[in-house]
């Protein structure tokens, strides 16, 4: 007797494993040296913009006092020795012009002081007429 031909059972496929996932392409890697030289391109420049000003800033500071210092030479007959001691006390007073330091905040007895101590330096005349033209507002520092 001829066998009877099976019947046809649907066949299951094993899924298939998921693929791994496609890795992003790789980034160029950048050596120290081109990370210098692009800083170098950048940075250069604006760190020679800030030092320039900080310069420009100072000078013009200095050239401001010494103006200021000419003056008051004329106006209250100063010697170049109290000249010189003037400048000092503005130096302590008011900073050296550095733009990160200056302005530096004082409180109005300080600056009463300040311009005491400045008009003690000069004779009883010149300093009553310095003191006199500071509180009407006229000399500004």
């Amino acid at each position: 007797m001829a066998r009877k031909p099976l019947k046809s059972v649907a066949r299951f496929r094993r899924p298939k494993a998921p693929e791994p996932p496609v890795a992003p392409p790789p980034t160029p890697v950048k050596d120290w040296k081109e990370n210098w030289i692009i800083f170098g391109y950048i940075g250069t420049p604006v760190l020679m913009i800030v030092v320039l000003l900080f310069f420009v800033s100072r000078a013009r500071w200095r050239n401001g006092l010494d103006n200021q210092l000419s003056r008051w030479k004329s106006s209250y007959h100063l010697s170049d020795s109290v000249v010189s001691q003037l400048r000092q006390i503005e130096l302590d007073f008011h900073g050296s012009g550095n733009p990160i330091t200056t302005p530096i905040k004082h409180t109005a007895l300080e600056i009463k002081e300040h311009h005491d101590g400045m008009a003690l330096l000069m004779s009883k005349e010149d300093g009553a007429k310095f003191l006199r033209d500071y509180g009407s507002g006229r000399l500004k520092h």
